[in-house]
């Protein structure tokens, strides 16, 4: 239920999905984050691994249900642009608005971050709580994008990745622009692939998902100074 499937009809229902999963992105990087060493990247592959996990549970349970309902709902289960309840975008655009607003407002303490924690604090930018600050709207967004269209994992590590290496610049209102672009391009690509190319055969969470573990295996030889 709260783990990515598209929530049709009801809209208490989309906000409790919405809850559950920013209070549990809040406790996973809250209990992360509260040694010295503050490690994102192991907090983002803790966050893969029990999506994983979770998932794997889910799809145990859903083979013990009768063959027909289960592949009912499997077609629900996966990220698709097609079974979006479009009566629940009356109440995710203004909150996406209010989002957006938010981080524009971050991004010039998001430019100062770039220099590094200790020069951030010398500028009068209390560190820890802004970094929970902006990983709370991050969770707040992603969960609104999961809970609408389904769970795409990898999407956001490619394109925050592509983003600060294709972009010569380090001012995030671009940043964030440039990203969201990125997003489209990534997601017009991957349903161009899954209709014309695999016919149908696969869907868009897939294509993402290989695309992205790929680029994840290759950033870890990368950071560890593999040869690719």
């Amino acid at each position: 239920f709260i783990f990515g499937q598209s929530l049709q009809g009801d809209p208490r229902l989309f906000i409790i999905n919405v809850f559950l999963m920013v209070l549990l992105s809040v406790t996973l990087f809250s209990a992360l984050l509260k040694k010295e060493k503050q490690d994102l990247f192991l907090l983002l592959m803790i966050g893969m691994i029990l999506g994983t996990l979770f998932r794997s549970l889910s799809t145990f349970l859903q083979v013990l249900m009768d063959p027909n309902e289960y592949d009912k709902l499997q077609g629900k289960l996966f990220a698709s642009f097609s079974n979006v309840d479009v009566s629940l975008l009356v109440l995710v655009i203004p909150i996406v608005i209010v989002l957006v607003i938010l981080f524009l407002q971050a991004s010039p303490k998001l430019d100062v971050l770039h220099l590094g924690n200790e020069q951030a604090i010398n500028l009068g930018i209390n560190v820890n709580r802004f970094r929970k600050y902006m990983l709370l709207l991050v969770s707040i967004a992603v969960a609104l994008a999961t809970a609408l269209i389904g769970p795409i994992t990898f999407l956001g590590f490619i394109v925050a990745n592509v983003t600060y290496q294709w972009m010569n610049t380090y001012q995030h209102k671009y940043l964030f622009l440039s990203g969201a672009l990125l997003s489209i391009l990534f997601l017009v690509a991957g349903q161009f692939l899954v209709e014309q190319v695999f016919k149908m055969n696969t869907t868009l969470s897939v294509v993402i998902e290989f695309s992205g573990g790929l680029y994840f295996v290759w950033k870890l030889m990368k950071q560890k100074g593999g040869q690719i």
